[in-house]
């Protein structure tokens, strides 16, 4: 979801996957997070032309956070990660029961080291945790997306007008539009 509307960056995405020839499907759509079920290549490749995604990854598990068996997520892990990781912990919305970021992230460190998994605060791979909805979802992140030049102010401009679309919303609407690239 974003503060604009809740479907909005998840409709652009595969707005964005659709027009390239990259097959999508939404399986799960969470406040902040959404997990699809596509190449996870051509999503990290793709997802960077979405005005409103930050990052791209791997899905390594889904946990109740009453219950975080991380055994799974770090079996999977070790089959996907190449090399040391760092571990993240987002908190996108709320945090109940008892659970807090730093344990989450202790459980998570220790169950990737216990299956021999570097894990480094200085590594560039990233495995993260994102707590939204009361679940907590684990991924390998793939790719971050910078927005720099979409962030760029219209106050820097020579000129302004009240209508005018900020450019992250801009770029919203030309990918919902699906154009096909060199269109």
């Amino acid at each position: 979801g974003s503060a604009e509307h809740p479907t909005l960056p998840l409709g652009e995405l595969l707005a964005v996957l659709e027009s390239r020839g990259a097959a999508a499907k939404a399986v799960l759509h969470l406040d902040g997070l959404a997990l699809l079920d596509a190449d996870p290549a051509a999503l990290a490749r793709l997802a960077g032309l979405a005005s409103m995604v930050k990052e791209a990854g791997a899905l390594l598990g889904v946990l109740e956070p009453e219950s975080l068996d991380m055994g799974p997520v770090a079996e999977a892990a070790r089959s996907m990660a190449a090399g040391p990781v760092r571990v993240d912990v987002d908190v996108v919305k709320g945090l109940d029961g008892g659970l807090d970021a730093q344990r989450l992230e202790r459980e998570l460190v220790g169950a990737l080291a216990s299956r021999g998994i570097a894990v480094s605060p200085r590594a560039a791979s990233a495995v993260k945790a994102y707590v939204t909805d009361d679940v907590v979802v684990v991924g390998l992140v793939m790719a971050v997306y910078r927005r720099s030049v979409l962030r760029l102010s219209s106050r820097s401009k020579p000129y302004r007008h009240s209508g005018e679309l900020n450019p992250v919303m801009s770029r919203a609407l030309v990918n919902l539009a699906r154009t096909r690239e060199g269109s």
